[in-house]
């Protein structure tokens, strides 16, 4: 858990696409070594399991054991290969193909070790588990309204002094946990996250910015009244995580939705400057 709201708490994770080329990868480290490195057979292997392993078991050597010893000691690998391969051109191709494996292997485990999105799920206690997916769902949907606001704002004429846009969000369910819990995710977005109005009429007035509040008052204006972006925050002018009121308040946009009350409150504090 990296932050906590009064009702959301977000976790760094990440988003593993499993192409074609991980999926061979993930078969080749299952290989034999023998069968993958050449001048390496069934003795050596055995041998190298005893040096490289160290559990005292008898089992075959895998292209995965032997790259995984070369993270913590590469040049040990190396010197093993050189005593054990007496020929000389068949030693400096198995040098060769295991610094070409464990380059591979760097390569796809530095695209699955980054945590590139954010995942944000309701505090035990704030909603029903069985209401879990249809709060989840709505929450996604008002974003993406949100975002096409954004969108909106942003090809005003004239053109705005600053761009805005807003996260794009998802919905995922871990089926292999225990009650089948959904989450929401999005892009894990480094930086200041500031929060720059609430869905309660607040606005940070330490912190003066315009942009945040301009673009809640044209979400009013654009939708004649019928709607209004609000709880607007995220990093810069990046947002994530707005509320919405509607006019007809139909439980669209969640409980936070306050309707004309909500609109109200957010007007009664905001300065049109002409």
């Amino acid at each position: 858990v990296v932050a906590n709201g009064a009702m959301r708490e977000c976790l760094r994770m990440k988003k593993i696409c499993f192409d074609c080329e991980h999926l061979e990868w993930l078969v080749v480290r299952k290989k034999p070594l023998e069968e993958v490195v050449p001048g390496i057979g069934r003795s050596t292997s055995r041998w190298l399991v005893k040096e490289i392993i160290h559990d005292g078991k008898e089992h075959t050597i895998t292209v995965g054991n032997l790259v995984d010893r070369m993270y913590t000691d590469e040049k040990l690998v190396y010197s093993l290969l050189s005593k054990v391969v007496h020929d000389r051109s068949k030693r400096e191709s198995a040098i060769s193909t295991c610094r070409l494996l464990y380059m591979r292997d760097k390569i796809l485990k530095g695209k699955w070790s980054h945590s590139n999105f954010m995942a944000k799920r309701y505090k035990e206690g704030v909603i029903e588990p069985e209401e879990a997916e249809k709060v989840f769902r709505h929450d996604v949907i008002m974003q993406e309204f949100c975002k096409l606001l954004a969108y909106a704002y942003n090809r005003q004429i004239p053109c705005p002094p600053k761009q805005i846009d807003m996260l794009h969000v998802g919905l995922v369910q871990l089926v292999s946990r225990k009650g089948k819990p959904f989450l929401a995710y999005e892009s894990f977005v480094e930086g200041e996250y500031h929060k720059w109005n609430t869905n309660s009429g607040w606005q940070d007035v330490d912190r003066i910015r315009h942009t945040p509040q301009a673009f809640s008052f044209f979400t009013f204006r654009y939708t004649q009244g019928k709607t209004i972006v609000v709880d607007v925050q995220g990093v810069k002018d990046l947002y994530t995580d707005p509320q919405v009121h509607s006019s007809d308040q139909n439980g669209e946009y969640g409980e936070g939705d306050l309707g004309i009350r909500g609109m109200a409150l957010f007007l009664s504090t905001f300065r049109y400057d002409c």
